[in-house]
C-alpha cells in the first residue's frame, strides 16, 4: 500500500535466499486487503504492488523462474473455492479472539490470506508440499490459524501444515515503528541522494550525549538505527561490520563518521538499484500480465 522501503527489503532478501536454496516462490499482491482493510482503490493498489513491490523484488534478484504471482481479486477458480470452503472450519469466537473487532470484509480478509499461504498445496497447484512463510512477528496468530486450518482439512486435501521464520523489525529511522505512512521513518529504495542524505543525518543513534563521553565511555551501537543498516543492508562483510562494531564501542569511532560512511553506502547501493529497477520494471509488468 506505499513505498517499497528497506524494512520491505529484509523479506525480499530472504525471499531471494530461498529461491536460490531451490525453492520456489509464491508471491500474493493483497490488493482485496488494501481494499478492504485499508480502503485503496483496486486500480491504485494494483499499481503500486507491481511498480513498488515487483520491480523492486526483481531488481533485488528475484528470479522469473520458478515465481509464481497473483493478484487476490484476479486468481483462479480453485483458489476461491478453496478459501470459502475454509469459512466452514472456523468460528466467529475463533476469529474473534484473534483478530478482536470483526466486519464481514475483514472476515472475508483472513479467509484469502489463508488462501494465499495454503492454496499451493492443492492438486491444481502441484499438490501437497512443506511451505515456508516469512513472516514479522506480529503475524504469528494468522500463521498458527492457518496452520490449524490446514490440519482440519487434512483429510480433505492431505495439506502440510505451514512453517513460518520470523525476520526482526528493523527501527524506524528516527525511533519506534518503521512505517509506510511515515516517509521519516524510513529509506524507500526510489530515495533521491538529497533525500537519503537528510534522512540519515537525522537518524537516531546509539551515540553519548558528548563527543568526549563517547570517546570515555564508547557507543551503543546495539540501540543505533545507523549501524543495523549497515547490518541488514549495506555491509556484507562480517569482518567489517565487527570492526564498525568494536570501533563504536570503544570510542575510536563518532556517529558523524559513521553516518557519513552509511550516506555513501545507501547512496551507492540505491544508485545500482535504481538502475537494476529500469530493467526489472518490464519483467514485473510482463509477469503481472500474465505473458510469458
Amino acid at each position: 500500500s506505499g513505498k517499497f522501503h528497506l524494512g520491505h527489503k529484509m523479506v525480499a532478501d530472504e525471499m531471494v535466499w530461498y529461491q536460490e536454496l531451490g525453492a520456489e516462490i509464491y508471491i500474493c499482491a493483497a490488493d482485496f486487503e488494501s481494499y478492504i482493510i485499508r480502503g485503496i482503490d483496486l486500480e491504485t493498489a494494483r499499481k503500486t504492488a507491481i511498480e513498488e513491490y515487483l520491480t523492486n523484488y526483481i531488481a533485488l534478484g528475484l528470479k522469473e523462474k520458478d515465481l509464481n504471482f497473483w493478484f487476490q481479486t484476479d486468481h483462479v477458480v480453485p483458489y476461491y473455492r478453496f478459501r470459502d470452503l475454509m469459512a466452514g472450519r472456523v468460528t466467529l469466537n475463533e476469529l474473534r479472539a484473534i483478530y478482536g473487532t470483526l466486519t464481514p470484509g475483514k472476515i472475508l480478509s483472513v479467509l484469502t490470506q489463508s488462501a494465499d499461504i495454503l492454496h499451493p498445496q492443492l492438486e491444481e497447484f502441484g499438490g501437497p508440499r512443506p511451505t515456508v512463510v516469512p513472516v514479522g512477528a506480529d503475524q504469528d496468530p494468522h500463521i498458527r490459524l492457518t496452520r490449524d486450518i490446514a490440519n482440519r482439512l487434512q483429510l480433505q486435501f492431505g495439506l502440510i501444515p505451514p512453517a513460518s521464520t520470523y525476520h526482526k523489525f528493523m527501527e524506524g529511522l528516527q525511533g519506534g515503528k518503521m512505517s509506510s505512512s511515515d516517509p521519516a521513518s524510513y529509506i524507500a529504495l526510489t530515495d533521491e541522494p538529497k533525500v537519503v542524505i537528510k534522512k540519515i543525518m537525522k537518524a537516531k543513534t546509539g551515540g553519548r550525549a558528548t563527543v568526549k563521553e563517547q570517546k570515555e565511555k564508547g557507543g551503543m551501537p546495539e540501540d543505533c538505527v545507523v549501524y543495523d543498516l549497515f547490518l541488514y543492508h549495506f555491509v556484507e562483510d562480517d569482518k567489517e561490520l565487527e570492526e564498525i562494531y568494536n570501533s563504536c564501542k570503544s570510542g575510536n569511532r563518532i556517529c558523524g563518521e559513521c553516518k557519513a560512511t552509511c550516506t555513501k553506502f545507501a547512496i551507492n547501493f540505491l544508485k545500482v538499484h535504481q538502475k537494476k529497477m529500469e530493467d526489472a520494471r518490464e519483467i514485473a509488468v510482463r509477469i503481472a500480465s500474465g505473458i510469458n
